[in-house]
């Protein structure tokens, strides 16, 4: 409302405005086009070669402009175009930024960044005085500007050259060392979950490759689903785990929200309000592999019953194939939820017109 209110107008020009913010004078930076990307091909080989070398992944990571400058800082520092081979997302490229930025500087370089983004944490802010600045980390902070990592504003406040790299070191540093540190930053007391809701994705992608599937997955809802976590970070972790969960997740994420006390911890509600949200915005998303989340998870327990019947019927607009996996694990789900709602005759008048009409669209699928 801030926004709106300080940047009242109409933008300068339509073609680089995003129409939510129609009453907002601003400029929309939108992603490249395939003539804006031609464009800077011709201009630098060595990131034409790059985006060669990674194929579709980078080229898509590429039409962001900041990506793109990333990309081109490291090119221009000397890194290798034919090393991008394997750089698929966001978080890779961010990866060798730091490694090629602030790991060069060694462990000292990394200790005082630890200590400057937990200040920064503990001032619910994104910049610090410099007068604030340990004087152990000092020196280390001074090569951190050096080589662009990190920037004095006028304000005399010392800051990450961009947002984004402030979010990326507070996946790194903070929340990914320590499970038990993590918590508590997403605890709900610290009211923290603003500041590091944009870290979440970064904290979560390398997180799945480091823990085994069962205690992933096992952590993850128990921050989803728990009440004593901050409701924006619980909110953002459910939308993650929709985007990022895998077919191979399906048996573990049904065991784990089985095992959780649906009294204590509302997981599921989270995990099918954000499926739900998807699918309503018209977005991609693995309905496949919900649907075989619901069928494991049997006859919905009462807390999950209204979650469950709204995530069928949102499920269900994308059946019609006879003996397709996805019917099949809608057809169960289906009449494991008409076994809940044959338990309690009060339950009938509100399931019996989503579950009746689903178990016929499904009918060929019972065994």
């Amino acid at each position: 409302k801030d926004w709106r209110r300080l940047f009242a107008g109409t933008p300068p020009d339509q073609e680089y405005s995003d129409g939510t913010f129609a009453s907002v004078r601003h400029v929309h930076v939108g992603l490249l086009g395939s003539a804006e990307r031609d464009f800077v091909a011709t201009r630098s080989s060595s990131l034409a070669s790059a985006i060669q070398v990674g194929g579709d992944k980078l080229e898509q990571l590429a039409r962001n402009p900041f990506n793109l400058a990333l990309l081109g800082d490291l090119l221009g520092g000397g890194v290798a175009a034919n090393t991008f081979s394997t750089v698929t997302t966001r978080g890779q490229l961010l990866d060798r930024y730091w490694e090629e930025r602030v790991g060069d500087l060694g462990l000292v370089a990394t200790t005082s960044l630890t200590a400057l983004v937990s200040l920064m944490l503990s001032a619910r802010s994104i910049d610090i005085p410099e007068t604030s600045v340990p004087i152990p980390a000092a020196s280390a902070i001074e090569a951190l500007h050096g080589v662009g990592v990190l920037v004095t504003e006028a304000t005399r406040r010392v800051a990450f050259r961009h947002h984004i790299l402030f979010d990326f070191a507070v996946a790194k540093l903070i929340l990914l060392p320590d499970q038990i540190e993590a918590a508590r930053h997403f605890g709900r007391e610290g009211a923290g979950g603003l500041l590091i809701v944009a870290s979440l994705g970064y904290w979560f992608e390398e997180l799945k490759t480091r823990l085994a599937k069962t205690e992933f997955w096992r952590f993850v809802l128990t921050v989803v689903g728990g009440h004593g976590f901050d409701p924006i970070v619980r909110v953002d972790l459910a939308r993650l785990a929709v985007e990022q969960a895998t077919t191979e997740d399906a048996a573990t994420i049904a065991e784990e929200l089985l095992r959780l006390d649906a009294a204590t911890n509302n997981a599921f509600h989270h995990l099918a309000g954000a499926l739900i949200s998807k699918l309503e915005h018209r977005q991609p998303a693995d309905v496949a592999l919900w649907a075989n989340v619901l069928e494991r998870l049997g006859v919905p327990r009462p807390q999950d019953l209204g979650s469950a019947r709204n995530l069928l019927i949102a499920i269900a607009t994308g059946i019609g194939n006879a003996g397709d996996l996805l019917d099949r694990s809608v057809g169960t789900a289906a009449r494991n939820l008409f076994d809940a709602m044959s338990a309690e005759p009060s339950r009938i008048s509100w399931l019996a017109p989503v579950v009746i009409s689903i178990i016929a669209k499904t009918w060929s699928t019972d065994p």
